[in-house]
């Protein structure tokens, strides 16, 4: 390939705020003028999705969702749908408002599908790297003006952090936790509202929005210092203790304490894992290793806690929670979480595997033999050393 070749003349740079009016209404004829056949099916499956057929709601909603994500990133016009979504959420007769408001949370996050890291979790900043979207736009530019627009919102994001429906209060806060240029405001109603909530998942939702608008505000000492009061909450339900515990880990780059580490552990569970699975956050981990992966992943680098969190999960009560622990161990082997791990922790997760072998419960130890072989595999671990 030669110089000139490897270069493109990219598209004019699209400012999305200027397509927005103060009252939330997009002029898509204009945007559509400027940019042709960037937005033009959008305001038809905005409206469709407003349609009291569920079907013709739920066919618009996918296409809304293709145009907007695309090979695992956020696309073009995402900005200039957000007044129509929030509008959408806001009413009680509309389908899915949970999936519309979980739609609104991804578009305003710079990894908003499989996180590596703690810091990717509750990554709320634009980054500076230049990356483009498939219609040559510039990605930051896209996610500062999806936050910008969410925040905009803020007011109408956090009414349904009330909603009567649980599953609208858990995406509202996943949402509203974008919200990053009013982070007082949105801060004061999230805590709020955990106050009065009797829904644990929404609870645990509650307190990771707090973290990551405290993250984002640079100020992690009162969120810190709420975690720690959830956590000790012996009232708390696990899936709230967990949140609390996650949030913690997200608030500092502190290696976690023991306990810490114990209060994971103990809070993963069959029940935990289910909740996660069927929550925003939850679409952010790999399936295989089950919620113990991704919680592990969120240690980054640490090599001593990944293994002493492997340990404790590998003694849960829960079969379930073993297995998953298993394949957990061998996906991090396998580097499947980004990270480069050094030859002592490979050796550590596979010895703790090996273990496994002699687990009391058949399920677990075929589990183990099945992680085991994957590694022997020419494209598991002994094709990467």
């Amino acid at each position: 390939m030669t110089e000139d070749s490897a270069h493109f003349e990219l598209p004019p740079q699209i400012d999305y705020l200027d397509f927005v009016s103060a009252d939330g209404q997009t002029d898509w004829d204009r945007l559509d003028r400027v940019s042709p056949g960037l937005a033009g099916d959008v305001p038809a499956w905005l409206e469709q999705m407003g349609d009291a057929d569920p079907t013709v709601a739920g066919k618009a909603s996918e296409e809304l969702w293709n145009r907007l994500q695309h090979q695992g990133s956020m696309n073009d016009p995402a900005p200039a749908t957000v007044p129509a979504l929030v509008r959408l959420a806001a009413d009680p007769n509309v389908h899915d408002r949970p999936g519309l408001l979980y739609l609104l949370g991804r578009i305003g996050r710079s990894y908003p599908f499989q996180c590596h890291s703690r810091k990717e979790l509750m990554d709320a900043m634009v980054s500076d790297e230049e990356r483009y979207t498939a219609y040559g736009q510039l990605d930051s530019s896209l996610l500062r003006a999806n936050i910008e627009l969410i925040t905009r919102a803020a007011h109408v994001l956090t009414g349904l952090l009330s909603d009567p429906d649980p599953k609208v209060r858990v995406s509202a806060a996943y949402a509203v936790a974008v919200a990053t240029r009013d982070t007082a405001l949105v801060t004061a109603a999230l805590r709020a509202q955990y106050e009065v909530e009797n829904d644990p998942l929404v609870q645990a939702y509650l307190v990771l929005a707090v973290a990551q608008l405290a993250i984002a505000d640079g100020d992690t000492i009162p969120a810190l210092a709420w975690a720690e009061n959830v956590i000790r909450d012996d009232r708390a339900a696990a899936i709230v203790r967990l949140g609390a515990a996650i949030a913690l880990l997200c608030l500092t780059d502190d290696t976690p304490d023991d306990r810490l580490l114990a209060v994971l552990a103990e809070t993963i569970t069959p029940e935990t894992t289910r909740l996660f699975l069927e929550s925003p956050w939850g679409d952010t981990f790999n399936h295989d290793g089950g919620l113990p992966q991704w919680v592990i992943s969120l240690l980054d680098a640490d090599a001593a806690a990944q293994v002493d969190l492997a340990t404790r999960l590998f003694d849960s009560p829960h079969v379930t929670i073993r297995i998953a622990a298993c394949y957990m161990c061998a996906n991090r082997c396998m580097r499947c979480c980004g990270h480069t791990l050094t030859p002592s922790l490979t050796e550590q997760l596979t010895a703790l595997l090996t273990e496994r072998l002699h687990d009391d419960d058949p399920a677990v130890h075929e589990a183990a033999a099945d992680a085991l072989t994957r590694l022997r595999e020419p494209w598991g671990l002994a094709g990467r050393m």
